[in-house]
């Protein structure tokens, strides 16, 4: 039974600290989505004064803005999704901690009950982030063979 506590116990500092790794990973892309939001109304104005592209090609603001302005806009979106994780891993730590500390089987169960869902959500969203890339490659395949005609 030692070998399990210490095992608990050991998991659960780890999941503490990827519960912090998770939260800074959500704040410093928040950060990143706005600064880049920001920095898209200074991109419409170094083409307007054709700072750069030297005269070789016209410049195309409203692509480069847009496609900023969608980035910014999908990181502070997806930081959402950090959200959960440091949820599962605070969870999990406190209950391996007081598990631990109290002899507590009930709070065992639960740090098994977090871990498991941790992994469910990770495997959730790995299953979506396979479907949608699956989706945008068939779509480029289409769309390039209709090009080809």
């Amino acid at each position: 039974m030692q070998e399990v506590t210490n095992y608990v116990e050991s998991t659960g500092k780890w999941y503490r600290f990827f519960g912090v790794m998770a939260v800074i990973g959500a704040a410093l892309m928040v950060l990143a989505g706005v600064i880049v939001l920001i920095s898209s109304s200074f991109v419409d104005y170094a083409y307007n004064y054709d700072l750069y592209s030297y005269g070789s090609m016209p410049a195309n603001t409203e692509i480069n803005s847009t496609a900023l302005i969608i980035t910014g806009i999908l990181y502070i979106l997806l930081s959402g999704l950090m959200v959960p994780v440091a949820v599962f891993m605070f969870r999990g730590a406190n209950a391996a901690r007081d598990a631990v500390n109290n002899r507590d089987n009930e709070k065992a169960v639960l740090f098994l009950k977090n871990t498991k869902s941790y992994w469910k959500f990770y495997g959730i969203l790995t299953i979506v982030v396979i479907s949608i890339c699956l989706l945008v490659f068939f779509i480029g395949m289409l769309s390039a063979a209709s090009m080809a005609h």
